[in-house]
């Protein structure tokens, strides 16, 4: 194995091997404080390239904005204006929005990056577009009420955990989860319903 592939497989298994650990501490019933906030955006860009630049607002007064805003979000006032708003306190990254909210609530929301942007929308620079990643979570809900479509991707995310990452706990991941490995890994296993899922999840924003 060469060294970069070495690298990557090392990234691969910190996002398997913290994300329970992330999902496992929005799950206290507490109430949600900013500094709760805080320790999202920094579980978020662990899972990130760049270091957050934001907590210095989240420090003051209006720190307690992004709080309110977060709770919006997750009691279900999903509109583009609270998620813009959210974004401008995490470096302005949908993104890294995007982990945020799930990490919180991995059953309301699907996880958003540049890879993933590139299979639906096949390019990595609409990954900023709050529309695109509202429709996508529309497809996501729309795909997750389809049983059967849902029996394949948990099959092939199961056989490609069980093969590549046998020692991870995959077993209590979210249908948002399951999606964004399905995605980004099962294509390559060979999976044969990985273009139909691919479009299922397009719809309405693939050009």
């Amino acid at each position: 194995m060469t060294k970069k592939k070495r690298a990557k497989k090392d990234t691969k298994k910190w996002y398997y091997t913290s994300y329970p650990v992330f999902v496992k501490y929005f799950e206290e019933e507490k109430p949600l404080t900013k500094d709760d906030i805080i320790m999202g955006i920094a579980m978020v860009y662990s899972w990130m390239p760049t270091i957050p630049v934001t907590t210095e607002a989240l420090m003051k007064e209006q720190g307690n904005e992004v709080v309110e805003c977060v709770k919006d979000l997750i009691e279900g006032k999903f509109d583009e204006e609270t998620i813009e708003k959210l974004k401008e306190y995490i470096n302005n990254s949908l993104p890294g929005t995007s982990k945020l909210l799930h990490f919180i609530r991995p059953d309301m929301y699907p996880l958003w990056d540049s890879q993933i942007c590139k299979i639906i929308t096949n390019s990595k620079y609409a990954v900023g577009s709050i529309k695109k990643y509202i429709k996508y979570k529309e497809n996501c809900d729309s795909l997750i009420a389809k049983n059967d479509k849902m029996e394949i991707i948990n099959n092939a995310v199961k056989e490609y955990m069980q093969k590549n990452w046998i020692s991870i706990d995959y077993e209590g991941w979210k249908n948002y989860r399951k999606i964004d490995v399905y995605l980004l890994e099962c294509k390559k296993q060979g999976d044969k319903h990985w273009k139909e899922i691919q479009e299922l999840l397009c719809k309405g924003i693939k050009k």
